[in-house]
């Protein structure tokens, strides 16, 4: 009997995922598969737009996020920077230059597929910024069964038509976990795909956080200008020419220290160069330009005025600078945002006092400039950014990323969410919170409720839990509390089999009354219908037996 052709293997994965049609029509001479040898093993899998490097924002927190990570390959769309990455995945695989076939969504899933088969999988990184990584992302997560985590750096989906809606959110809903790099990123796609999403800001690398703050610049001598500084880079043309228009008649001079040597999506001032008005410094390592930051009165930020479109309006509303958390953590020099008082990065500088924000308008940059000149505010800032600094150390933000997708969405630490709550009076959807796959379903409701206790500021000092049968409701409970001392009661503990305790559980094997003494005790089949009074009807009664009666 003819069976028809043999179809392969990442095809028949890719079709029970639903990633791509189930006939897929094969046009004739269509090019072969590329072969690949792999050592096989346990990887993770990260799914990144381009290069991993330090010549853009999502490049260097992805290369601060994976060193030292375990073994990992990549997924890429594109080669944007020349190919060169900072990081050294074990491989790396770049869709539009590898795969000679198709390049639509059947193409991408094909390719991701192919190029996971063979490896055990245990954790995928998605940072979606290209269609196709959308593709490859679900194909990896469908072939592996591996946990997820999509990580929204940058928005290419409600501003810009990059990715369609309707497959971001198919990523959004099939991950194990999803977070974004600001709040207002997390609040829009919250709000916009109904998904959980928690925030992970732009991290630093551990040994460039300061251990204490910084000492304010020696204030300049009569008519000598403090020096101010532009840090990385500025991704709209109109930004930098406001910037410069606006110092120019300010009569400030900016110092620019810039990682790139040139940036091909602007055009330089050449006359605010010749002249010293911009002083454009490139290629200064992160520890040097550390310390040179430290001496600038202000850093500061160009954002969006909102009457950009697109990728820039996106970017304004939604982004948080990678160069800002490193100032804080590195430095604690003051911020001085310019645009929109409601840009990512002017909200961020509000919600931690860390700096000012001003307009486009030249008098109105040199009076916050004066304003931050002065040595009291100088020191409050940088003590409140050494308080900060700490918690945007890279450490540990990775095994955030990856324990929260293996628990289910359940994050791993608080350490984002406490300071970067949704702010009053800002309109959100009210969505559950994820709860740990292990959690029984009879507890789900419970557990939640204790969720929503800890997220209002509530922290028991000590719980007691009479009736504990097998401590079941205690064990859940230590998951949301585990800072509280645990007491649990029941007069047939020791009879459970299955106990569910922790480390540090107190056990009182006894009844609570409100008097000393002891009782009878009507011991039900299932143990869990005993009481002091009667057995319930959906179980008999199998012993009688005294206990011990204890007050609280």
């Amino acid at each position: 009997m003819d069976q028809g052709p043999l179809v392969p293997v990442h095809e028949i994965l890719a079709r029970l995922a639903g990633t791509i049609p189930a006939v897929v029509p094969v046009p004739q001479g269509a090019p072969a598969m590329p072969t690949r040898q792999h050592p096989g093993g346990r990887v993770d899998v990260v799914v990144a737009p381009n290069e991993i490097c330090f010549a853009h924002g999502t490049g260097v927190l992805l290369a601060r996020l994976l060193a030292g990570a375990a073994p990992y390959i990549t997924l890429r769309s594109w080669n944007n920077w020349g190919g060169e990455q900072s990081v050294a995945p074990l491989a790396d695989h770049v869709f539009q230059s590898e795969w000679p076939g198709a390049k639509d969504r059947t193409g991408a899933a094909a390719f991701a597929t192919e190029v996971v088969d063979g490896f055990e999988v245990g954790h995928i990184l998605a940072v979606p910024y290209f269609r196709h990584d959308v593709h490859m992302a679900l194909a990896a997560k469908a072939a592996t069964g591996a946990p997820m985590t999509v990580y929204v750096m940058d928005d290419n989906t409600l501003f810009n038509a990059e990715i369609p809606q309707e497959e971001m959110g198919e990523l959004l809903r099939g991950a194990d976990a999803v977070f974004a790099i600001s709040p207002e990123m997390r609040t829009l796609y919250q709000n916009h795909f109904r998904v959980p999403i928690l925030v992970a800001p732009p991290v630093v690398a551990d040994d460039l956080v300061r251990a204490r703050p910084s000492d304010p610049p020696v204030p300049p001598l009569p008519g000598v200008r403090a020096r101010v500084g532009l840090i990385g880079n500025i991704w709209h043309q109109a930004w930098l020419d406001q910037m410069m228009d606006s110092a120019r008649r300010a009569d400030i001079t900016v110092e620019w220290l810039a990682s790139a040597e040139e940036f091909h999506w602007l055009t330089l001032p050449d006359e605010d160069l010749r002249s010293g008005r911009l002083v454009f410094r490139p290629g200064l390592p992160s520890r040097a330009m550390l310390s040179e930051i430290e001496q600038f009165a202000a850093v500061i930020v160009p954002s969006g005025t909102f009457e950009e479109t697109g990728h820039a309006l996106s970017i304004s509303r939604l982004s948080l600078p990678s160069r800002m958390s490193f100032i804080v953590a590195g430095a604690g020099t003051p911020l001085l945002v310019l645009g929109h008082s409601d840009t990512g990065a002017a909200r961020f500088v509000r919600r931690f006092d860390l700096g000012l924000v001003s307009p486009y308008e030249p008098q109105a940059l040199a009076d916050a400039l004066t304003r931050l000149r002065d040595p009291s505010l100088q020191a409050r800032i940088r003590r409140r950014a050494s308080e900060l600094g700490p918690i945007f150390r890279a450490g540990g933000v990775l095994d955030l990323l990856r324990g929260t997708a293996q628990s289910g969405g359940v994050p791993t630490t608080d350490r984002f969410e406490r300071i970067f709550g949704l702010p009053d009076r800002e309109f959100g959807y009210y969505l559950q919170p994820a709860v740990p796959r292990l959690v029984f379903a009879d507890h789900v409701d419970t557990f939640r409720a204790f969720t929503r206790l800890r997220a209002a500021g509530y922290r028991p000092d000590f719980v007691v839990d009479v009736g504990a049968s097998s401590g079941i409701w205690s064990y859940y409970a230590w998951e949301v509390f585990p800072e509280a001392r645990f007491l649990l009661i029941d007069p047939l503990a020791s009879r459970y089999t299955g106990r569910c305790h922790r480390d540090g559980f107190e056990i009182l094997e006894c009844a609570v009354c409100d008097h000393e003494g002891t009782a009878e005790f009507r011991v039900s089949a299932d143990l869990y219908n005993s009481s002091l009074i009667a057995v319930g009807s959906v179980s008999a009664q199998t012993d009688l037996v005294r206990v011990p009666m204890r007050t609280l």
